[in-house]
């Protein structure tokens, strides 16, 4: 078989270790279309582990091998069947002799696409109840034909933090301080009041899901933003599209901009994945849609993803793409060309995360892996393409006191402390180990470990939390937050705590 430079990008995918501190990693985002026009359909072709659609999208990941990657349009089940399935029969199956590709970690998440609102949301005078129809999907708090529809999941080869998980997916748009919502031609609201008391901002969902690696620990800010299309003069999409974007610098920017949010910790390492549907140059979305991140102080933009395939799909193409502006070569989606093919799909890390390379699988047409993004006579995997970085993570924190950590909300840090005062608390149901006697302290940092997480120590060998940690000297790991008026660190594994000797 004739080697191509994407088989040798797959040959020298980072090599990370099994345990401990990874120095780098590869994050990428990939619509990969594995949605179907019928529920259970997916599931079906799924099982059969033989459909060529799936097994093209298993390829392109095979060949990039991302240690961590976010699907979008992938057909929600509540019991992650499918996810399951498509790590069995698809991945852990060699494709064209790449290489299997194993994830022993996974987050499905819920979605809005295909839930019913009860309401007249596309104002055509009618409530569309019928499931399957496109005026039912019109209706549901994000398009769906059925529920579930064009859902999103992610892979990773690192632990996720499951129960560390936070969504907003229920967050009304209404809640958002100058949102932009649509209006009739007279400047009245498109949408009626009954409308508006239902309205999820977010079409899909919006999660932060907390990846650890070692001492540090990744937020993936993943979420699949509406299409700025398919609505009308009211631009009622195309505005969604602005205000879901615009969650995710409000939930990085923090304070009275997130309020609606709710209780938040903005993350300070992360990385914002996801087909965002907004092209900072071209499309149809709202002008500077994009740049609320591209722009963001928090976000590092500064390296661009590009293909070879990209410039010579435009090339071909031609239609809109000869008026478009934008740099074609950064494209990410192969659309016609009265629409012209645009830069959607994004891996945004944090300042603190050192981008070493990356890139967008979009080979051209005489590469022989050509055949896996062909659009034609259909579509061999999707009309988006996987984008990819290769990231160096920081360096493993070395340790703080203890009373620094109240000016450390939001960040991942290592601290020393001697456990000055230990609790059982019933009825936080959790253990605190607290740096100082008095736990109302300003200064005072508190070790939580719930109880739900008591198995995990026990199995370490941990028979007491108190006995092993009350009045001994500690390192400890973790994000730092704060709650009411306490300084406090969420400890979930013995791994994060040690027990140490302090200097006297």
């Amino acid at each position: 078989m004739m080697m191509t430079r994407w088989m040798v990008l797959g040959c020298l995918a980072l090599v990370l270790p099994g345990a401990g501190h990874p120095e780098k990693i590869r994050v990428a985002t990939f619509n990969a279309s594995l949605n179907r026009d019928k529920p259970g359909t997916l599931l079906a072709d799924l099982q059969r582990g033989d459909d060529p659609q799936i097994k093209n999208v298993a390829e392109i990941l095979q060949i990039v091998r991302p240690d961590i990657v976010l699907i979008n349009e992938f057909d929600y089940d509540a019991e992650g069947k499918g996810a399951k399935l498509f790590q069995e029969r698809y991945l852990a199956v060699g494709q064209n002799e790449a290489k299997p590709l194993t994830y022993e970690y996974r987050y499905v998440a819920e979605t809005n696409t295909g839930i019913h609102s009860g309401r007249d949301l596309d104002n055509n005078g009618q409530v569309e109840s019928a499931v399957g129809s496109r005026g039912y999907g019109n209706d549901a708090f994000g398009f769906g034909q059925f529920p579930g529809q064009y859902g999103f999941v992610v892979y990773s080869k690192f632990p996720i933090d499951t129960k560390a998980i936070k969504t907003f997916q229920k967050v009304l748009w209404k809640d958002m301080p100058g949102a932009l919502m649509p209006t009739k031609p007279d400047g009245t609201s498109w949408y009626s009041p009954e409308s508006l008391d239902v309205l999820r901002l977010s079409s899909k969902n919006h999660g932060d899901v907390p990846v650890t690696l070692g001492k540090t620990t990744i937020h993936l800010l993943v979420s699949h933003p509406t299409p700025p299309a398919f609505d009308g003069p009211e631009k009622r999409n195309a505005k969604r599209n602005h205000d879901e974007i615009r969650l995710w610098a409000d939930y990085l920017t923090g304070g009275e901009k997130a309020s609606y949010l709710g209780k938040i910790s903005s993350p300070s390492t992360f990385v914002i994945l996801g087909d965002l549907n907004a092209d900072p140059k071209d499309g149809g979305g709202v002008a500077g849609t994009a740049d609320q991140l591209l722009k963001h102080a928090k976000v590092n933009a500064s390296f661009i993803p590009k293909s070879e395939g990209a410039l010579e799909a435009s090339k071909l193409q031609k239609g809109k793409n000869e008026s478009h502006i934008g740099d074609p070569a950064q494209d990410t989606a192969d659309f016609n060309e009265n629409v012209g093919n645009l830069r959607g799909d994004y891996v945004l890390p944090s300042k603190d995360l050192k981008v070493l390379s990356g890139g967008v699988f979009w080979p051209t047409e005489g590469d022989p892996l050509a055949r896996l993004v062909a659009m034609k006579p259909t579509v061999a995997s999707s009309d988006h393409r996987l984008v990819y970085l290769d990231l160096e993570l920081p360096q493993a924190s070395a340790q703080l006191p203890a009373t620094q950590a109240k000016d450390l909300i939001g960040t991942q840090a290592t601290f020393a402390m001697k456990v000055a005062s230990g609790k059982k608390i019933e009825a936080a149901q959790a253990y605190f180990l607290d740096s100082e006697s008095d736990f109302r302290s300003d200064t005072n940092l508190a070790i939580v470990i719930k109880f739900v997480d008591e198995p995990a120590f026990v199995k370490a060998g941990i028979d007491s939390i108190l006995g092993r940690y009350e009045g001994k000297s500690i390192e400890v790991t973790g994000e730092v937050v704060r709650e009411r008026l306490f300084t406090r660190i969420y400890v979930t594994t013995p791994e994060q705590i040690k027990v140490i000797e302090l200097p006297n």
